[in-house]
């Protein structure tokens, strides 16, 4: 015979079931990353609908927004923080 009450079994194999299914991720639920990357492309689809439409224009710099503005040089990578 268990010595451990039926009561107490069953507790037990309800919050390891339950706790067994939280790690994985459903359907609807996303990571950070995903999140963003969908952020991004819902971004971009506005862009090029407002390009189509006309109510945004996308021009070449001028010469003088060019010295105004130079190109910034890339960011050196940091290491990872784990």
């Amino acid at each position: 015979m268990n010595a451990v009450p039926k009561k107490a079994r069953t507790s037990r194999l309800a919050r390891r079931d339950r706790f067994r299914s939280f790690g994985r991720r459903g359907d609807g639920v996303k990571t950070a990353r995903e999140r963003a990357e969908a952020k991004r492309a819902e971004k971009l689809k506005l862009v090029r609908e407002q390009v189509e439409s006309g109510s945004l224009v996308i021009r070449e710099m001028t010469d003088e927004e060019r010295r105004r503005f130079p190109r910034r040089s890339p960011q050196p990578k940091r290491p990872g923080r784990r």
